[in-house]
């Protein structure tokens, strides 16, 4: 369950990243932590 919920939020908080790679089509500024 603490692994379900784990990945859950790494997954969710990868979004805006993702999503900002999507609008601007750059992939320079992604954190490398991510």
């Amino acid at each position: 369950m603490i692994g379900v919920l784990a990945g859950s939020l790494t997954a969710i908080s990868a979004i805006p990243q993702i999503l900002k790679v999507l609008r601007t089509k750059k992939v320079d500024h992604i954190s490398p932590f991510m």
